[in-house]
């Protein structure tokens, strides 16, 4: 990364800190209590977007080992990690809440509300808007995890109440669809431009990412509002979604840097050496000869063949073998662990599919097949696999070729093999869907008995300073503040 993304990076941290002061609350998005009072919201929109992108802390705990692990991307290799096991663990869950709402130079929720807040004030539409478009993001990815959390109220007192995850999905409905109306007027406002890390300022592009999400988040909800859900593709039918792989939303963070927050997460993490791929991606690459095999994994280093390592290993078990008995699991592909290797949020590949999967359900216009196919390409494409016939090859394969018998199951599991990496939003898909189909977990006899967790815990602080609001969030949940307790949209036997 060049040296300006550096400096943003810098200064705008240490602006976004030094500046906290107090503000009041706006209409319609709820204010943060502590805010700042410096004249323009960009140095914590880039903290935000930064933050949000998931810096290597906060994506070990929430993306690596819950997510990417739940997901049978990657399988625990450390005799101290226990969600592989489907274990809860108050501590990260704690800590991942911590990053999202009140750590204050890390609170990426505080930060992006307040960021829109000081748009607001300016009567700049447009910072306005594309800070809305990142907060809804961030949002929905949190919800997704808990459940119900603060949302309207979340930054009013130290003590806010809870809104129903229904509640803020319809919400953050109607902020994507006013972000977009405010990014198309004509008006010359001023963009974020260079404190924008992901678009530039650039408004198609964010226009693009919020028709994008709303279409997820319809998809989302399908099995449980299916008439919001055609309510809002409905309102998308003539719209502009991700485009291409040039219009990813994406972090790409600096090539070197003093602070380790500020470097690609996977790269840190992986000095760790505290996991290998999974069995589950490599059997799926090997099985149908993805060329993608190559740029997931690294071969052994007992034998160089690609061989995953099963996920849920018993702790005590692990604990029992040496470093040599690893060298016969795959270790992460190369690509993910260079410094200027972005992480993605949303991606053109994910768009293909749930484009692919509203036509096929009838509430899109467009031949699924088509879709499904894009997203394949698409994928391959991300990484450099621009060979067409290679591609064409691996679509063609009876396994892959769509297939109207169980068209869902094939869209979801292209889906999550494009999602490699990203495994909070696989494991979303997961729970909606079923798909993909996992292996058991080596060792069933944890918490869940081999059960795929369904949500995070609630923070522990939570429990210390906000126990009356949180008591009443914990009790519409169907067995209590547990790991398998499922949130709104999640009413699927799988």
């Amino acid at each position: 990364m060049k040296q300006q993304h550096i400096n943003l990076f810098t200064i705008s941290a240490l602006l976004a800190i030094v500046f906290y002061g107090c503000t009041k609350d706006f209409a319609e998005i709820n204010t943060a209590k502590t805010a700042s009072t410096t004249t323009s919201p960009d140095g914590l929109f880039t903290l935000a977007l930064q933050r949000g992108s998931m810096e290597n802390y906060i994506y070990q705990r929430a993306q690596m080992l819950h997510g990417n692990h739940y997901m049978q991307y990657y399988a625990n290799k450390a005799s101290y990690f226990n969600t592989d096991i489907y274990n809860p663990n108050e501590g990260w869950a704690n800590q991942i809440w911590r990053r999202l709402f009140s750590e204050s130079s890390f609170a990426c929720l505080h930060h992006v509300t307040e960021a829109a807040s000081l748009a607001q004030k300016q009567d700049n539409k447009h910072k306005e808007a594309i800070a809305r478009i990142w907060r809804a993001y961030l949002f929905q990815l949190t919800t997704d995890m808990y459940g119900d959390i603060p949302y309207s109220k979340a930054f009013a007192s130290n003590t806010p109440e809870y809104d129903k995850q229904k509640d803020i999905y319809y919400d953050l409905f109607d902020q994507l669809k006013t972000a977009v109306s405010y990014l198309q007027i004509q008006e010359n406002y001023q963009s974020f431009g260079a404190s924008d890390l992901i678009f530039k300022g650039d408004k198609t592009k964010w226009i693009r990412f919020a028709n994008s999400l709303r279409l997820r988040m319809a998809l989302r909800i399908s099995n449980v509002d299916q008439s919001k859900t055609i309510e809002v593709i409905n309102e998308l039918a003539s719209s502009e979604f991700i485009m291409s792989n040039d219009d990813n939303v994406k972090m790409l963070w600096m090539e070197t840097s003093d602070n380790h927050y500020n470097l690609n997460p996977l790269l840190v993490i992986n000095r760790f050496n505290e996991f290998r791929v999974s069995k589950l991606i490599i059997d799926q690459l090997k099985t149908n000869n993805d060329p993608r095999l190559a740029v997931f994994a690294e071969p052994a280093k007992l034998d160089g063949e690609y061989r995953g390592m099963e996920n849920g290993y018993d702790m005590i078990e692990l604990a029992g073998y040496n470093e040599n008995y690893f060298d016969q699991f795959s270790t992460i592909g190369a690509i993910f662990i260079q410094p200027l290797t972005p992480t993605y949020s949303f991606t053109y590949a994910e768009t293909c599919f749930l484009l692919a999967e509203a036509s096929l359900k009838g509430y899109f216009s467009g031949n699924p097949e088509n879709f499904y196919n894009e997203g394949i390409k698409a994928s391959m494409n991300m990484y450099g696999i621009n060979d067409n016939t290679l591609i064409d090859t691996y679509i063609q394969q009876s396994e892959v070729k769509y297939n109207t018998a169980n068209p869902i199951k094939q869209i979801i599991t292209q889906k999550w093999i494009a999602l490699m990496n990203n495994g909070l939003e696989s494991w979303a898909e997961r729970r909606r869907t079923g798909y993909p189909e996992l292996y058991p977990v080596k060792f069933a006899g944890g918490e869940t008995g081999g059960r795929l967790p369904r949500r995070l815990m609630y923070a522990s602080d939570e429990r210390l300073y906000n126990y009356d609001n949180l008591s009443k969030a914990i009790g519409s949940l169907s067995e209590g503040d547990n790991i398998m307790s499922r949130v709104w949209w999640d009413n699927q036997n799988n």
